[in-house]
């Protein structure tokens, strides 16, 4: 087996989908993470020069919530102390995060090196806030429906 290899990136963070794993666009569920920063070091490093960062400068990095053995496999997330994360705490839009990522070599299609998110260390944190699901709608009584 390869040693696998770890590399740091830092930035202003989006879309912190990592206390829980949420379904991707083909309904599989997975940890992920947007991460303002430079992606030219990573190209240098092996990541799929067909990854691009989205029109705000921004890096989609995912995980897996299930191992090849069957088990949970979140990431560990820690605070700017270093102290473990408290899960009911949403990481909000805004926040900024060293993310470590595993530099894990595969073989097919052609071979390369995938970056899944291993770790995160929230340095500033913004909360994460619900929208008010109100918001934009006023009580009406249903006897004066207009339909």
């Amino acid at each position: 087996m390869t040693d696998i290899k770890h590399h740091v990136v830092k930035g202003e963070v989006m879309w912190a989908n990592v206390i829980y794993p949420k379904n991707n666009y083909n309904g599989e569920p997975e940890y992920s993470i947007k991460v303002k920063t430079d992606i030219e070091p990573l190209y240098e490093l092996g990541l799929n020069k067909k990854t691009k960062q989205d029109e705000e400068g921004y890096i989609k990095f995912k995980r897996n919530p299930i191992n090849k053995n069957g088990d949970a496999s979140p990431p560990s997330i820690v605070d700017s102390q270093l102290i473990p994360w408290d899960f009911k705490v949403g990481i909000g839009n805004g926040s900024f995060c060293a993310v470590r990522l595993a530099m894990i070599p595969y073989e097919q299609f052609g071979g390369g090196i995938a970056f899944r998110i291993d770790g995160i260390q929230v340095i500033k944190h913004v909360p994460y806030e619900l929208k008010d699901p109100t918001e934009g709608f006023d009580k009406v009584d249903e006897t004066e429906l207009p339909f």
